[in-house]
């Protein structure tokens, strides 16, 4: 799957990609880098019970079209949200916030709670940009297979 992602980062010529579902843990983090260590850059939060089975959140940065080694991320909630701040390409700087929400809506619920408690308490690390899988259907019905 890593080679289709280089592809879509290097065809669409995307700076940043989110990826929910990651399943990556240190060793297969230290994996994708040893193959593409040039081409591209992978920060993740796994899921802390289960990382390769479950969850997890990536960023993977494109090293041809952005300053990849000029980053920082937090983790705002482990293995679901990930805070990533770099510079866009006017040089101005950027925050864009990750998520991979869960789909019971209960836990939904709870997890954007928790995403707006920690934006409070960092309040220097407000998002320019949230995205990737919110969970979110305006209706119960679009769940339906």
């Amino acid at each position: 799957k890593w080679f289709h992602i280089w592809q879509i980062l290097r065809e669409q010529k995307l700076g940043v990609l989110i990826i929910g579902e990651a399943h990556l843990d240190d060793s297969y983090k230290e994996n994708i880098d040893t193959l593409f260590k040039r081409a591209m850059r992978l920060e993740f939060t796994p899921d802390e019970e289960a990382p390769t089975a479950r969850a997890g959140l990536a960023f993977v940065l494109n090293r041809n079209t952005v300053e990849a080694d000029d980053i920082t991320t937090k983790v705002v909630v482990p293995g679901r949200a990930m805070l990533l701040k770099m510079k866009n390409v006017d040089g101005k700087n950027l925050s864009i916030l990750g998520v991979y929400a869960p789909n019971r809506p209960y836990q939904n619920a709870n997890f954007w709670k928790e995403i707006e408690r920690w934006c409070r308490a960092h309040p220097r690390d407000k998002p320019d940009i949230i995205g990737g899988d919110t969970n979110f259907v305006e209706d119960a019905m679009d769940r339906l297979p």
